[in-house]
């Protein structure tokens, strides 16, 4: 998986807190000999954090010490995934821009 985002000269992080990034997956003919789940059953996955204000806009925000209080998955806060009984391949991008302790998958 790749991750790309705007280069802007200046804004590159406001622009990329506003969601302009986005992942291409990439496959491998190995994929398909080792069995990996494909197509509808494959979720590219960014999380990253977000600060929004009272009436659900964003906030953006460099102060390390506020930080981002809301994480979000794919741009969206609280996300729900409907999945079927089976195996998925989960493709996870780590895009938090501070550190996070606590984090952990569930």
């Amino acid at each position: 998986m790749l991750w790309y985002h705007d280069h802007a000269i200046g804004i590159t992080s406001l622009n990329v807190y506003a969601g302009l990034a986005g992942t291409y997956l990439i496959h491998d003919p190995a994929d398909r000999r080792l069995g990996l789940p494909q197509g509808e059953f494959e979720a590219p996955l960014i999380l990253a954090d977000r600060t929004f204000h009272p009436d659900g806009s964003l906030a953006y925000t460099l102060d390390k010490e506020f930080g981002a209080d809301t994480p979000v998955v794919n741009g969206k806060a609280y996300p729900f995934l409907d999945v079927q009984p089976r195996r998925y391949r989960l493709r996870i991008l780590v895009a938090f821009r501070t550190v996070r302790p606590g984090y952990e998958a569930t």
